[in-house]
């Protein structure tokens, strides 16, 4: 069955997160605060936020607060006890993208013929997850696009999330997704007669890209 693009979001990090490095104990969908008097809350945390560890580059929307735990919507790849620091990070719409292209990487094709070779040999490098391209209706007051200015400016390394359609939001569901971390390239406006100003900006990845699929628990 199709999955529909409008609703898509394309979701960026705010520059404010809330941090906690302790030991925590890790589990498939949880993160457990051994402290009896943990306050996770009091630390910052909200369902409002997508978090990550520091020892993962995957990136999770909170399903659960409470004081001495963090539930997730999706599964950690990582897990155990060891010394972690969780960040949380509050993702903020960036508006009216009305098309988008990407992730959509590739690799270098390695020729590794030699002389007894009967043909060519050859081996795959490192991927490149590629880039994010988005055309906007251009809206200088839109916070979202605001921070693609800023962070270009800056040349600041930014998580960004494009959340698909496939599922409805709420405590026990949660759309498929893609987290990536990312520099804002460029971002340009043009206009013309008769015509909406527009906006086109490119978001080059780094790193790798979680892909998550949707869960309904």
């Amino acid at each position: 069955m199709a999955m529909e693009s409008q609703g898509v979001r394309i979701l960026k990090a705010a520059a404010t997160v809330s941090t906690l490095t302790t030991t925590l104990n890790v589990s498939a969908t949880r993160v457990n605060w051994p402290n009896v008097a943990g306050d996770f809350p009091g630390a910052g945390f909200t369902t409002a936020m997508w978090v990550a560890l520091s020892n993962s580059t995957e990136l999770h929307p909170v399903k659960a607060v409470a004081a001495t735990r963090v539930d997730i919507h999706g599964t950690w790849e990582t897990t155990g006890s060891a010394g972690k620091e969780l960040t949380g990070y509050t993702m903020g719409l960036i508006g009216e993208i009305t098309d988008f292209t990407g992730p959509g990487g590739a690799a270098a094709v390695i020729d590794i013929t030699h002389l007894q070779s009967t043909a060519k040999e050859k081996m795959i490098g490192i991927r490149d997850e590629g880039q994010l391209s988005m055309s906007l209706n251009f809206q200088p007051t839109d916070a979202g696009q605001v921070a693609l200015i800023a962070d270009r400016a800056a040349r600041t390394r930014g998580k960004y999330v494009i959340r698909l359609t496939d599922m409805a939001t709420g405590s026990s569901a949660h759309p498929s997704y893609a987290a990536f971390n990312g520099y804002p390239l460029q971002y340009s406006i043009s206009g013309a007669v008769d015509n909406k100003v527009s906006a086109n900006a490119v978001i080059e990845i780094d790193g790798s890209v979680d892909w998550a699929t949707a869960v309904n628990l």
